[in-house]
């Protein structure tokens, strides 16, 4: 099977080259924020994190995520603590989902801190940090404050962690054609 590990700091365009490169390579895409907006549905998961955290949930008892966000994201040790809580079912719906897969495309920010980042393509989406700034906080409906709070906390990515970095300057049809030439490349491998 090949993995293919997409990740980049929020606003990078992950999404978009996940797309583009899945439409050449005729494979799915585990888009792991999904996922992990999913594990709240399990009653188990989503007590723990109200214990752990307070009253995160809205009336629908659907996790608010800027309000978890805003806890976690201003104290690491409550960082690790929604991890050690949600990261076991989060991998264990992405290895459920990878089965039986000759190639898989997996999506996710936080790829480098997950065993899944040991065996697979690595390709990074990097992009300048004021157009990502100006498009995650119209896209996600967030304040500057709250924009900087989620950068404070991404990962420093090493160039030397890839096999492929793509510059994304947020002209579509250069960003289809690097996906296209990744798609050739990784047929080859």
């Amino acid at each position: 099977m090949k993995k293919i590990l997409i990740t980049g700091k929020s606003g990078s365009g992950k999404s978009i080259f996940s797309t583009l490169l899945s439409e050449y390579l005729n494979c799915e895409i585990i888009d792991v924020d999904k996922i992990g907006h999913s594990v709240y549905d399990n009653i188990d998961i989503s007590a723990k994190v109200e214990k752990m955290f307070g009253k995160v949930f809205d009336n629908s008892n659907k996790i608010n995520s800027k309000k978890l966000g805003e806890i976690v994201f201003k104290d690491s040790t409550k960082m690790l603590e929604l991890e050690k809580i949600t990261w076991p079912e989060i991998l264990r719906k992405i290895n459920d989902k990878i089965k039986n897969r000759d190639i898989v495309i997996i999506d996710w920010a936080l790829l480098p801190k997950t065993e899944l980042w040991n065996d697979g393509i690595k390709i990074l989406i990097d992009a300048d940090k004021k157009t990502r700034n100006d498009m995650v906080i119209k896209r996600d409906n967030i304040t500057q404050e709250y924009f900087e709070l989620r950068e404070k906390n991404t990962i420093d990515y090493s160039k030397y962690d890839f096999d492929f970095i793509i510059k994304n300057n947020y002209d579509i049809n250069e960003f289809r054609i690097q996906a296209q030439q990744v798609a050739k490349l990784i047929k080859e491998m």
